[in-house]
Order: structure tokens, then sequence, then C-alpha cells
């Protein structure tokens, strides 16, 4: 694999790992409704859906990444 193309795969999966952490809060908030019997305040299982789907692209990204 060219350095450019793994250079630019690895900002990607950081990018993609950002954005799963920068919705890391709504999971906390969820656990929190649930702890305390309230009201969800996020849509659990769109956000599962969203938070899996960056999960799985960061995780192909870096299978190309080590086998490339």
């Amino acid at each position: 694999m060219e350095r450019d193309r793994k250079s630019e795969l690895i900002l990607d999966i950081e990018s993609l790992k950002s954005e799963l952490q920068a919705s890391d809060y709504k999971i906390t908030k969820i656990a929190e409704a649930i702890a305390i019997g309230a009201e969800l305040p996020y849509d659990a299982q769109a956000l599962h859906k969203e938070r899996q789907a960056l999960r799985d692209k960061i995780n192909e990204l870096e299978s190309e990444v080590q086998n490339g």
C-alpha cells in the first residue's frame, strides 16, 4: 500500500473515532435515564445503529491498513 493511501486511511479512522466519541455523552444520558426510570432522551435503537455503522467502518479501514 502506498504511503499516501495509508496516511489517508489513518486520518479517516481517527475522524470516525472522533465522531463516535462525540456521541458518547448520549449513551451516558440514556444510561442515566434508565437508571432512574426516566424517559429516554434519545432514540436508543437509532443511536446504536449509527454508532455500530461507525464501528464497522473503523474496523474495515483498520483491516485495510493492516493488510495493505
